[in-house]
C-alpha cells in the first residue's frame, strides 16, 4: 500500500543529515512558490542592492576609476565593507519573507498558499517585522563600527599592531560568522515559533537560548551549507562573470569599440551575477528555519509534547508521525 508523504514537521529534533534533508525536502515541495516569492518580494531589493554595489566597484573602487587610491588599505577596506553591507541587507530582508514564508506554510500547508498570502501575512505584521528588520540591521552595523574603530587605533599605533589585529578579526569573524548570522536572521522565525507571538528582543533573547551549547554545531551546519550554495551560486552566475571579465578587459583596451561604454557593460553583468547568488543564497535562510526548530525542540520538546497530547483526539490517528 503505497503510504502519502506527510507535509514536513518543524518540531523535530534533526542530526546534521537530517537538517539537509529537510531542507531539500521544503524546497522540493515548495520550489514554485518559494521561488516566486523569493523573486517578487526580495528580487527588487536584491537587484537594486547588486546593482548599486557593482557600480561602485566598478566605476568607483575599480580599475577604470578616476580615484586615486594612496593606500591599498583604504581600497581593500572599502571594498570589503561595501561588500558586506551587500549582504546584510540582502540577507535580512531574504530572512524577513523566508520567516513569513514559513508562518503561511506552517499554517495553511503545503501547496495551499502563494505570495499574496505571504504578502498580508507581512502587511498585517508590519510593525513588528519593520523593528526587527531594523535591530538586526542596526545590531551588526553598530558592532562592526566599533570593531573596526579598534582596528583603525591599533593600526594608527604601529604598523605590526594593525596587522596583527586584522588578522586576528579575520580569524574571529571566521569563528563566529555563522553562528552570529544564525542567531540574528532566527529572530524572524523565533518572532512565530510558539503561540504568542514575540517582540523582537524577546525573539533575539529566544534565539540566544536555543543556541546556547549548539554553537559549534551551527558553525559546521551552515559552513556546509554556506560551501554548497557558493559552489551552486558561482556555477549560476559563471556566465555572467565571463562576460563581465571580458567587458572589464575591454574597458581596459583603448582601442576596442568606444561607442560601447564597456564599464557600464560591466557593472550590469556584476550586479547580475551577483543577483542570481542573492537568489540561490535564499535556500540559506530556510535551512535556519529549519535548524532553529531543531534546537528549540532539543530545548523545550514542545512538538513531541503536543504530539502525545494529540493521540486519540484526532479522527485519523494513522497519520501521526511518532519520535522515538
Amino acid at each position: 500500500m503505497n503510504q502519502k508523504e506527510l507535509p514536513l514537521k518543524f518540531e523535530e529534533i534533526r542530526t546534521f543529515g537530517k537538517v539537509f534533508s529537510d531542507t531539500r525536502k521544503l524546497i522540493r515541495e515548495n520550489f514554485v512558490i518559494f521561488f516566486k516569492t523569493i523573486l517578487f518580494l526580495v528580487g527588487p531589493f536584491a537587484l537594486l542592492t547588486c546593482m548599486m554595489h557593482a557600480f561602485y566597484e566598478v566605476k568607483i573602487i575599480g580599475p577604470n576609476s578616476d580615484f586615486d587610491w594612496t593606500h591599498v588599505g583604504d581600497y581593500l577596506a572599502s571594498k570589503m565593507i561595501l561588500s558586506q553591507l551587500k549582504w546584510l541587507v540582502n540577507g535580512t530582508i531574504t530572512a524577513l519573507v523566508v520567516s513569513h514564508f514559513i508562518r503561511v506554510y506552517r499554517i495553511k500547508g503545503p501547496g495551499k498558499f502563494d505570495v499574496n498570502d505571504i504578502t498580508k501575512s507581512i502587511l498585517t505584521d508590519f510593525g513588528g517585522t519593520l523593528v526587527n528588520f531594523l535591530l538586526v540591521i542596526m545590531l551588526p552595523s553598530v558592532l562592526g563600527i566599533v570593531l573596526f574603530g579598534l582596528l583603525y587605533g591599533f593600526a594608527e599605533l604601529s604598523l605590526g599592531a594593525g596587522v596583527f589585529m586584522i588578522f586576528l578579526g579575520y580569524v574571529g569573524y571566521f569563528l563566529c560568522r555563522f553562528p552570529f548570522w544564525f542567531l540574528m536572521y532566527s529572530t524572524f522565525i523565533a518572532r512565530h515559533a510558539d503561540d504568542e507571538k514575540l517582540n523582537a528582543f524577546s525573539a533575539l533573547r529566544l534565539s540566544a537560548q536555543v543556541l546556547k551549547g549548539n554553537w559549534w554545531h551551527t558553525w559546521v551546519v551552515f559552513f556546509c551549507m554556506w560551501a554548497l550554495l557558493l559552489a551552486l551560486g558561482g556555477m549560476i552566475s559563471l556566465p555572467a562573470s565571463v562576460l563581465s571579465w571580458i567587458a572589464g578587459l575591454s574597458a581596459l583596451d583603448p582601442t576596442k569599440n568606444m561607442d560601447i561604454d564597456w564599464v557600464l557593460v560591466n557593472a550590469i553583468l556584476t550586479g547580475t551575477g551577483e543577483f542570481a547568488k542573492t537568489m540561490v543564497y535564499s535556500v540559506f535562510a530556510a535551512t535556519i528555519a529549519i535548524h532553529f526548530y531543531s534546537l528549540k525542540e532539543k530545548k523545550d520538546g514542545k512538538g513531541t509534547i503536543d504530539m502525545l497530547e494529540s493521540i486519540g483526539k484526532n479522527k485519523d490517528d494513522d497519520n501521526i508521525e511518532l519520535t522515538y
